[in-house]
């Protein structure tokens, strides 16, 4: 497994480089989705140099090495990584959707609040359901 990790690794840093490398290089690729979709890569060049060399030395060894610290630090990482990539996804999809059309104000705010409502509301439960239940009880006293 800890092979496969550090193949993973070193292949998604090297693919997201030479991505983030051409849309800086060759200036017709700026346009807006292209921006969002440099900006996941950019976000999955993070997650390469942090998260899976963390995960590759503690597998190799089979154990965590980096006590709480590192395992806080790399859960803020993934969360961070997780969030704005289904983020920067939501808004290349209703960028794509908004192109060309002219919407009411009243509507556009609507549907926005409506998403961001939504979204809220799907994050917040999963990271209840996620969170151990000694940090619960402890969070609320």
């Amino acid at each position: 497994m800890s092979i496969f990790l550090c193949i993973v690794a070193v292949i998604s840093i090297f693919l997201n480089r030479a991505l983030v490398y051409s849309f800086i290089r060759y200036k017709v690729l700026s346009t807006s989705p292209n921006i969002h979709v440099m900006l996941i890569s950019i976000m999955s060049l993070l997650a390469s140099c942090t998260i899976l060399p963390l995960t590759d030395t503690s597998s190799v060894y089979c154990k965590w090495l980096y006590k709480r610290a590192g395992c806080q630090f790399n859960a803020v990482i993934v969360f961070f990584y997780g969030c704005s990539s289904s983020y920067l996804l939501c808004v290349v999809n209703l960028s794509r959707s908004f192109r060309g059309k002219y919407y009411a104000i009243p509507s556009l705010i609507t549907f926005i609040f409506a998403c961001f409502t939504k979204s809220s509301v799907i994050w917040i439960s999963l990271l209840f359901i996620g969170t151990p239940t000694q940090f619960k009880l402890r969070f609320v006293n």
